[in-house]
């Protein structure tokens, strides 16, 4: 299909719509590809009332995890040609639009089944095999069930073994990719028909279509840093250079309280990884104290050259002004509504759905404005720089609260 630029998981326009990535950041790219205008904010988003809702219950219908389903809102499902999977693409990884991300939703549905009436293409008829190149690759699992194969070397992950594994899949689970890892996903049709066959008992979840963000992250920047190529000469180089250098310094000790609350993993990322939102540990940064960020993959216990969290901004809550030297910074907005205010001018808002893209040395502010309700956002930041000892060393909150889950899965 066509290869789509946007910024809403919500819905997908009939026209082309501008690219967030070169609108928020700042810098002039040079002129607007065609179907892009400069001067405008994030295009399509969910319908959603930044007011309170009446009730809790109400609440969690106001979310992504929710919402990404719901028959009421028009989803435009692309068919790979070659591997056959649903997606509705975000925003593109490319270096032209200044992107190192990419961000799709995706559908994985049990063979020759439709959930979207006659709109919707058919799933593929078989379980394809991935595997990224030079990008790592973070899914999160907003509705539905399935199942996570992968192997590693030559292996191909449906051929079983020793260098093979198999994790069951559920709404609210996090899962990364190493690069150079073969992997597929399987729809929770296809598992419950396997342990049908085996007399075991389906999950009730596997009728369920498997919603997904997919967001690709590349293991290096190098392709995105041409155009700051200039920046880095001379004096300043050298003491970039020294600044880097301190950073990996600290980078390399690991934090007290990834030890003291017994979240250390057995080695590095090099294959693939799971956590479960409802296990996530939140903490508080000194200047931030009533937001809560919950790590969910980082350098320290993966050996991630990014940083994945959850973050939730209480009402009215802020994220205070600041710039990174070297980093970008990606947050999709789960659940409400939040204001970015861009070198302390511009203000763009963002609702349920949205994708936000903040390029390095770009000031910028995020602000709650809702009274009432809290903002649950999924960030990336890469290269992760100082983010996670920050988060790390903050003030342990507890784990993610059962109103926390709930705006987190379906």
């Amino acid at each position: 299909g066509e290869r789509l630029r946007g910024g809403s998981l919500a819905s997908w326009p009939s026209r082309p719509a501008a690219v967030p990535s070169r609108e928020l950041a700042g810098l002039n790219d040079g002129p607007p590809a065609e179907g892009e205008r400069r001067g405008q904010g994030v295009p399509h988003k969910f319908e959603t009332s930044s007011s309170s809702s009446s009730s809790e219950e109400e609440g969690y219908k106001n979310t992504l995890a929710h919402r990404v389903l719901d028959g009421d809102v028009a989803h435009h499902w692309l068919k790979h040609a070659r591997t056959g999977r649903l997606v509705q693409p975000i925003l593109l990884q490319s270096r032209r639009s200044g992107s190192p991300f990419g961000v799709e939703l995706e559908l994985v549905q049990g063979p020759g089944t439709r959930v979207f009436g006659p709109r919707a293409p058919e799933a593929a008829s078989q379980v394809v095999e991935r595997i990224e190149r030079d990008n790592y690759h973070v899914y999160y699992v907003l509705s539905g069930s399935g199942r996570l194969k992968t192997a590693l070397g030559d292996r191909r992950a449906s051929d079983g073994g020793s260098s093979s594994s198999a994790v069951e899949l559920q709404s609210g689970d996090i899962f990364a990719l190493a690069p150079r890892v073969r992997y597929s996903i399987e729809s929770g049709a296809i598992v419950a028909q396997a342990a049908a066959e085996e007399g075991e008992r389906a999950n009730a979840a596997a009728g369920t279509p498997l919603a997904m963000l997919s967001i690709t992250v590349p293991v290096s920047l190098t392709d995105y840093r041409i155009a700051r190529a200039e920046v880095n000469q001379g004096v300043a180089g050298a003491g970039k250079a020294k600044k880097e250098e301190q950073e990996e310094e600290e980078e390399s000790v690991l934090p007290a309280q990834i030890k003291f609350r017994n979240q250390e993993a057995e080695s590095c990322l090099l294959s693939s990884r799971l956590r479960h939102a409802a296990e996530l540990l939140t903490f508080q940064l000194p200047n931030n104290s009533k937001n809560r960020i919950a790590p969910v993959f980082d350098p320290f216990r993966d050996c991630t050259p990014f940083t994945c969290s959850i973050e939730i901004l209480e009402p009215l809550g802020v994220i205070p002004r600041h710039q990174h030297d070297e980093a970008y910074e990606l947050f999709i907005i789960l659940s409400g509504c939040v204001d970015l205010y861009l070198n302390g001018t511009r203000k763009i808002s963002g609702k349920l759905g949205d994708t936000l893209l903040v390029k390095p040395r770009n000031d910028h502010e995020l602000i709650n404005p809702d009274t009432g309700e809290k903002v649950y956002m999924l960030s990336i930041i890469l290269p992760n720089e100082t983010f996670a000892k920050q988060v790390w060393n903050g003030n342990y909150s507890g784990r993610l609260r059962n109103a926390d889950v709930n705006h987190l899965v379906d």
